[in-house]
């Protein structure tokens, strides 16, 4: 009979239970909390330029030598807007100009019309073979044993020139993996660590960028 009673009072708690939350005031909503941004993050990629070919009108403020055959020219773009500065390889051919032995400083303080292609491609890193670097080291940028999360790899045959050279301007070397997808770099000094790895299997370590290349320039009246 206790244990019946017993039953009986718990139940009767029970079902009083709904009505006191019912009288309780109302909790208030949850606050949204604020996150600070961490000291010391990395801010996020600005987002891809789109890429293809552009033509802009305006006046060739500047020329700097970049090095040989490298200049950087500045076109300030008619009716206002950003200076636009560019990369221009002096001794590339396929720039198409008024005269085809025009040089780059003739255009200074001119009035043109420039065009200029924006493409994806690819920078090496590194390139490896049996984990050893075909690259000549440069003091100035040592090549690090390891890469962040930007830096991608691939394992494949290379394919590159047949002789050395110093030149002025990039040549071509090409990775074909597995599956048959070829990534090419631009490299401006062959070796014979690189010739006598034509053929083999390596890994090259890549960073994706864009590039604007000056494809036309005329002056304008």
């Amino acid at each position: 009979m206790a244990d019946f009673l017993r039953v009986c009072a718990l139940l009767a708690v029970a079902a009083t239970l709904p009505a006191l939350a019912a009288c309780q005031p109302a909790q208030p909503a949850a606050q949204a909390t604020k996150v600070e941004p961490t000291a010391g993050a990395p801010a996020a990629a600005a987002p891809a330029k789109p890429n293809g070919v552009f033509t802009v009108q305006g006046v060739l403020s500047d020329v700097r030598d970049a090095g040989y055959p490298m200049f950087v020219v500045t076109l300030t773009p008619e009716g206002g807007g950003e200076p636009l500065s560019l990369t221009w390889m002096d001794g590339d051919d396929s720039v198409k100009r008024d005269s085809p032995n025009s040089e780059v400083g003739a255009y200074k303080g001119k009035r043109v019309s420039l065009t200029y292609e924006r493409a994806a491609t690819f920078s090496m890193e590194d390139l490896r073979l049996n984990g050893v670097s075909l690259l000549k080291p440069n003091p100035e940028y040592p090549i690090p044993a390891s890469f962040g999360p930007e830096v991608k790899e691939v394992a494949g045959v290379l394919t590159a020139p047949d002789q050395t050279t110093a030149g002025d301007l990039p040549d071509e070397l090409s990775i074909t993996g597995p599956d048959g997808r070829t990534i090419t770099v631009e490299h401006f000094i062959i070796e014979d660590e690189i010739i006598a790895s034509r053929g083999k299997t390596v890994r090259l370590y890549y960073s994706d960028q864009q590039t604007e290349k000056v494809t036309e320039i005329k002056k304008l009246p």
